[in-house]
């Protein structure tokens, strides 16, 4: 009857219908409706979120007059300006200079109202400002009356600025409009909790460097508790910083830039952590082992509020200093990148040798999420490291050497069938060359399948994942293979594997 009844009330006369009657608009409120549409922001990618015709905001606001209403009245869909400065052409011209500076001041002049426009849109709403500076060539002057006026524009807005993310290049003098936009004063940005930027500069000096360690700027915001410096940016001694390092839950930090006379090796990296007492989530680029602080020796960093690490260390160990100069009651999630490069010889389970070993030894047992390269350590350091993590739900192992036999990863997965009894979760990250006993992979799957009966009190959990990451078996299909030896597949999952036939595929079996 209702599609009887919507056929009967459509126009004959050729106008458009109207989306008055349609169920959707009878039954969602308008509540409802602007909580679906701000959900449609979480739905895509950041480069989706440009201030363009195709922003969601501005898609849903052109369906019908209502959803118009709903999306103007809806403040917080307008929070997100997200900006992408007009990248350079190349090298200057003499025919086409003029056409080139005409277009590129249309550009800005476009960004700036549009800006001007989301702006006013989200009335006094807190802004989460990103904007990216695609110049990775500038030639001739460096500012523009509309590039200036753009940033005079986002500055006046900094009192409602709640995250800011900066990918920019700041040429010579520092005195760059682009550049000013960092040193907006901490009490202009009152309400700031989170900044991250890549910074590049044109000239040796370091132009950005003169902006970040200059007091105060934007990192000086009492409200900041996060903070992100990416790769290639820093020069100068991070801790010289003028950031609340105390207020800090979340760092993360790239190491310093190419051809600085700094390494953030060890040493720097501890003493960034006996800054921040209150962090929650870190993760840092230690580029190289260095002695470690004097204060160290007597006393330990006390983290206790730290869930997350990554380590992602240049060298193919993890050194021992960090396990030994950490406590760290709170953690459940762990990176380390160690084993990029080729391991000879590898390390054994000798704990003089090995910061790994350490660090599970000391942490494991509160550990949930593992990820670590088992490619710097023997079988045995290995298997000595996995007993350690009794509680570890997700597991992630890795190795890049295209020189390493498929022995090792063999013998880990056997050690599995018993370690590691609470395990859900397993990703297996291989180079192309690492070939797999898929015979003993199987077996693992089978033995973490079997039905654990709660009369046994063993406490082990079922694998219910298996992540292949692009592994090709030669030998066999494995689900097939699987069924065959009658494994139970109910809720278990194969992903991202292909066989002999070249197929990539995922198995989900609910």
């Amino acid at each position: 009857m209702g599609l009887s009844y919507s056929r009967k009330t459509q126009p004959t006369n050729g106008t458009r219908p109207s989306t008055s009657h349609s169920p959707i608009q009878r039954i969602i409120n308008n509540d409802v409706l602007s909580a679906i549409f701000l959900e449609t922001l979480n739905a895509h990618e950041p480069k989706d979120l440009r201030m363009t015709r195709i922003h969601p905001a501005v898609v849903v606001s052109h369906v019908c007059h209502r959803w118009r209403e709903v999306a103007l009245a809806t403040k917080l869909l307008w929070r997100h300006l997200n900006i992408a400065l007009p990248a350079s052409l190349g090298r200057p011209c003499k025919h086409r200079d003029q056409r080139r500076s005409e277009g590129f001041q249309d550009q800005l002049k476009k960004l700036r109202e549009a800006a001007q426009v989301w702006l006013s849109r989200s009335a006094s709403c807190p802004i989460r400002l990103e904007i990216n500076d695609l110049r990775i060539h500038v030639y001739g002057p460096q500012d523009s009356p509309g590039l200036a006026n753009l940033i005079e524009l986002l500055c006046e807005s900094s009192s409602r600025w709640e995250s800011v993310a900066f990918r920019l290049h700041i040429p010579s003098p520092p005195d760059s409009c682009v550049g000013r936009i960092l040193s907006a004063p901490p009490q202009t940005t009152p309400i700031l909790t989170s900044a991250a930027m890549i910074l590049s500069s044109g000239d040796s000096i370091g132009a950005a460097q003169q902006r970040l360690f200059s007091s105060p700027n934007i990192l000086s915001a009492a409200s900041l508790r996060s903070l992100v410096i990416g790769p290639e940016t820093l020069v100068d001694d991070v801790t010289s910083l003028p950031v609340n390092w105390g207020g800090l839950e979340h760092i993360e930090l790239g190491g310093y830039r190419s051809g600085s006379p700094r390494i953030f090796g060890t040493f720097e990296a501890l003493q960034l952590l006996n800054l921040c007492p209150n962090l929650i989530q870190c993760r840092l680029v230690v580029q190289g082992e260095t002695p470690t602080p004097a204060f160290l020796n007597t006393d330990k960093i006390k983290l206790p509020s730290l869930q997350e690490l990554s380590l992602f260390t240049k060298g193919c160990h993890l050194p021992r200093s960090i396990a030994l100069s950490l406590e760290l009651p709170s953690l459940v999630k762990f990176t380390v990148s160690s084993g990029f490069c080729e391991c000879r010889p590898r390390i054994a389970r000798n704990p003089e040798r090995s910061g790994l070993c350490d660090f599970f030894e000391r942490f494991g047992s509160t550990l949930r999420d593992v990820k670590f390269s088992y490619e710097p350590l023997t079988q045995s350091a290995s298997t000595h490291s996995l007993r350690h993590l009794s509680n570890v739900t997700s597991l992630t192992l890795t190795n890049f050497s295209n020189h390493s036999d498929g022995a090792h990863i063999d013998g880990i997965l056997k050690s599995l069938t018993l370690l590691c009894p609470k395990i859900e979760a397993i990703s297996l990250m291989q180079a192309h060359d690492v070939r797999i006993d898929e015979t003993a992979l199987l077996d693992f799957i089978e033995a973490r399948r079997r039905r654990v009966f709660e009369s046994e009190n063993s406490g082990a959990l079922r694998l219910r994942d298996v992540n292949c990451n692009q592994y090709v078996f030669r030998a066999m299909d494995p689900m097939k293979e699987l069924d065959r030896r009658r494994v139970d597949l109910v809720g278990f999952a194969l992903r991202d594997y292909s066989h002999d036939h070249g197929i990539t595929m995922s198995s989900n079996n609910t």
